[in-house]
């Protein structure tokens, strides 16, 4: 398994959000990608894929269905498809069947809090007006959301067709603050990341 940047392969959104430092809950730095593979595969052996045409959205049943993210879905599988790609992997006609199936979810967590600022003083020093100083700045709230990716490898040359889950070959993950303009090249960046690591999908 191969760590960057992160603590755990455990993309679990309440429990990642609780790691992130809160003066810095805005940083691009503190972005997550990890990957993972099953032992005794033997990733030369497949050339083909399918790509699933829908990122798959994750939500509590007992909340409102979230709305479609579509700019950043189509930007998810076009990242993906492209690293396979340049990867050597070939994608499945309509009528073909393909080596391994791979799909794309998210999910989100918004996190929220406060955080207070307390007031503090010093001595004046014998100077009038500069006595004990500087009052509290109050409570601080704050709200941001945290964006989990995972994308699935899935062996379908091998599969027995009998009802049993397939095999998973291979899991990226990723997991980091959607804040800001740069939210989409962190995505991307972070997509490419995974494949980066995972040089045994490499057919070249």
């Amino acid at each position: 398994m191969k760590l960057t940047k992160w603590i755990s392969f455990l993309f679990i959104g309440g429990i990642m959000a609780s790691c992130y430092p809160e003066k810095d809950r805005t940083v691009a730095d503190l972005d997550l990608v990890g990957t993972r593979f099953a032992d005794g595969i033997d990733f030369a052996s497949y050339s083909t894929y399918t790509l699933y045409d829908s990122v798959i959205i994750v939500y509590d049943s007992a909340d409102d269905k979230p709305d479609y993210p579509i700019e950043e879905a189509a930007l998810i599988l076009r990242t993906m498809r492209t690293n396979l790609d340049n990867y050597g992997w070939i994608e499945a006609g309509p009528n073909d069947t393909p080596d391994v199936y791979i799909e794309a979810s998210t999910w989100n967590s918004k996190i929220v809090g406060a955080v207070y600022y307390p007031g503090y003083g010093y001595p004046g020093y014998g100077y009038p007006g500069y006595g004990w100083g500087y009052p509290g700045y109050g409570t601080s709230y704050y709200s941001y959301t945290t964006g989990t990716v995972m994308m699935h490898i899935m062996d379908v040359k091998n599969y027995p067709f009998d009802h049993s889950p397939p095999i998973v070959m291979w899991t990226g993950g990723l997991n980091g603050i959607l804040s800001g303009s740069a939210t989409s090249s962190r995505l991307e960046s972070s997509i490419n990341q995974a494949f980066l690591q995972s040089e045994y999908l490499n057919k070249n």
